[in-house]
């Protein structure tokens, strides 16, 4: 296949899965190698270098993703949603957080399936979120959107975190 026309599909795919997509999977829908794959997206990285989007590329996946490194419009775009509204992705890490203790981003991301570094930096603006040292700690502000008066008040906390660390530990083990 054509350099071009396999960076085009590989953006676009990337574009419509709006998550990482494995090389693997990559090189099966568009019948491509691994080296053909990985060239493409070490091209596609270059081609936007200096854009708003970026390629995010691991040694098993790859994802397109918007940049956005003015903190004046990431304030904008927090201040235009409802700030009490908790999106799923939201609910889903600050349960991470809460149900752990702290976290670090890569079990964060290793317990979500997904990165999360956005919904990370969304939460320590709006101070749902504390950062110390590499953990991320709910803060009382993210406790007091949840309900929680008392860390008592989290059910299960004790399973649900066995469970979260036994998750977190087998996708460092893969």
């Amino acid at each position: 296949m054509e350099t071009n026309k396999l960076q085009n599909l590989i953006e676009a795919l990337l574009f419509f899965y709006n998550e990482p997509v494995t090389i693997k999977k990559l090189a099966k829908l568009l019948d491509a190698t691994f080296d053909e794959i990985n060239s493409a997206l070490q091209s596609l990285k270059s081609r936007h270098q200096s854009t708003g989007l970026s390629v995010i590329v691991t040694e098993v996946d790859a994802q397109l993703v918007a940049i956005i490194n003015d903190e004046d419009i990431l304030n904008k775009i927090d201040k235009s949603t409802d700030k009490n509204q908790l999106t799923p992705a939201v609910l889903e890490t600050l349960a991470v957080v809460l149900y752990l203790g702290s976290a670090s981003e890569a079990t964060i991301d290793s317990v979500r399936g997904v990165r999360s570094s956005r919904t990370l930096r969304r939460l320590l603006r709006r101070g749902y979120l504390d950062l110390s040292n590499e953990d991320y700690v709910i803060s009382a502000e993210g406790l007091k959107q949840l309900g929680i008066t008392n860390q008592s008040d989290i059910p299960d906390r004790d399973a649900v975190k066995l469970k979260l660390n036994a998750i977190a530990n087998n996708e460092a083990n893969d």
